[in-house]
């Protein structure tokens, strides 16, 4: 739902109207005012979309991190080893991974708007528990990084491919019949390329999960943080060497 449906109804109609007037152009007060109303609208747009992004993926850590996705129509006949299974997996990841290039996407428009912090944590959280949780990156979406810190995912639109014939990579952009320089792994600037890092996908400490502490401190090889939905939790267990 709109925050302020209502509030920014007029603001949208008293630009409007100074905007048809002329009204900026004669008083710089107005000219001030406008532009502060479209910065206040173009914030309040983007945060819009952050939600809705987060509202849309959240769902999917439940199951992001199961292996298997969908269940056997006709119950004790083969499923999981059959072709029509692949498929119906292959659709419900493609899914979830839809709502992720759409999370990092709003994520990534929102950065440069005065956007709450604390909504912006709860997307950026989000977007690296639920990229961590998934068990194969789409091998279509993945670079190397070119200062070689490892996998980096491309933005929402940008795909990866090999030139058969050399074996080199290219990037492209949907719907472009041109490609990216060749034998380049990624043409698009790095500062839009997404970490695929996998430490949000490690268990959850069953001791601090309860009592928020923890008697292996820093050695616990577990996360020390609240359980969330598709999170597993492990016993701690430390061996004297």
């Amino acid at each position: 739902d709109d925050p302020d449906p209502i509030q920014a109804r007029l603001l949208k109609e008293a630009i409007r109207i100074a905007t048809s007037r002329g009204l900026q152009a004669r008083v710089d007060l107005v000219e001030d005012l406008v532009q502060k109303g479209e910065k206040w609208l173009s914030t309040l747009e983007a945060e819009k979309d952050l939600l809705r992004a987060v509202e849309d993926a959240r769902p999917d850590l439940r199951w992001a991190a199961q292996v298997r996705l969908t269940n056997p129509p006709v119950l004790g006949k083969p499923w999981h080893a059959t072709t029509q299974s692949r498929a119906a997996e292959t659709e419900v990841r493609k899914a979830g991974w839809r709502h992720i290039e759409d999370l990092r996407a709003a994520v990534q428009a929102a950065k440069s708007q005065d956007i709450s912090e604390s909504h912006m944590k709860q997307a950026e959280e989000l977007l690296a528990a639920l990229v961590a949780r998934t068990h194969e990156l789409p091998a279509d979406r993945c670079v190397l990084d070119p200062d070689g810190e490892g996998v980096k995912l491309l933005p929402k639109g940008q795909h990866r491919a090999v030139w058969p014939i050399t074996g080199d990579a290219y990037t492209f952009s949907e719907g472009s019949k041109v490609g990216g320089e060749m034998g380049m792994d990624t043409s698009v600037p790095k500062d839009i390329l997404g970490d695929a890092a996998t430490d949000d996908a490690r268990p959850v400490c069953a001791e601090w999960a309860k009592s928020s502490t923890c008697k292996a401190g820093r050695d616990c090889p577990w996360r020390h943080c609240k359980p969330q939905a598709g999170d597993s939790i492990r016993e701690c267990i430390l061996f004297d060497m």
